[in-house]
């Protein structure tokens, strides 16, 4: 059965929720879940005054989570899609037993994020940096990341070309192929593809090596693409 609130909770210890294939909905920003909390439902939307862990949850749906700071002590498994707001606070959620069946959404400062199978964003923004690690990365939407970028998809794709990406910081790959595609100059970190590599961005720039065992296409609008120079 559906599990609800009227009022806000306050729980020091952990917290287990069983709504079998039901929702769970605690959607009270006031909620305080002072020990990990264990989901098992189908859609799942939680909300906290205070910071988040995640037990060892498994959800059918969707999940919904807001709170300043998301973590984990168990893996998570979303069949479906998953939106996280942290604010300015960071979302850690580096479990490699994690699965994202459906896209991800990103609110937050920092993120790090890891998954054992493909990864796919949607429409995120955040003001840190971005650390993600499954094998394979995608997206439905556009990411927007203020700080460094670091992705690694082991030997599979990284596949980022929505024209509205934003990598202000540098951008570190490990990957097979990869298609990158951003709306701002792209500066590389020290990165390495198996594969191809193609990239459109107006200038392209590096502060670290980049090795690349198939072909590379860079297309830079016209802009620089040579590595900065000294001020």
């Amino acid at each position: 059965p559906e599990l609800l609130q009227t009022g806000t909770l306050t729980v020091a210890g952990t917290t287990a929720l069983n709504g079998g294939s039901s929702a769970i909905t605690l959607v009270n920003g006031a909620n305080v879940f002072g020990g990990a909390m264990s989901l098992t439902g189908g859609d799942a939307t939680v909300a906290a005054n205070a910071p988040l862990t995640f037990g060892a949850s498994t959800l059918t749906g969707s999940l919904i989570a807001s709170a300043p700071g998301l973590l984990q002590t168990g893996a998570l498994s979303v069949a479906g899609p998953s939106t996280l707001d942290s604010g300015t606070s960071a979302v850690t959620l580096a479990n490699v037993g994690n699965t994202f069946g459906g896209a991800l959404s990103l609110t937050g400062g920092d993120a790090t994020i890891v998954a054992h199978t493909p990864l796919t964003f949607a429409a995120s923004t955040l003001s840190g940096s971005l650390t993600a690690s499954a094998p394979g990365l995608q997206q439905t939407g556009a990411l927007s990341v203020a700080g460094t970028s670091t992705l690694n998809s082991g030997t599979s794709a990284i596949t980022l070309t929505d024209a509205g990406n934003v990598f202000t910081g540098a951008v570190s790959l490990t990957s097979g192929d990869v298609l990158l595609n951003t709306s701002v100059p792209l500066v590389f970190a020290p990165s390495s593809a198996g594969g191809a590599l193609r990239v459109s961005a107006p200038g392209i720039q590096q502060v670290g090596a980049v090795s690349v065992t198939g072909p590379a296409t860079l297309g830079a609008g016209g802009a620089d693409n040579a590595p900065p120079r000294p001020g």
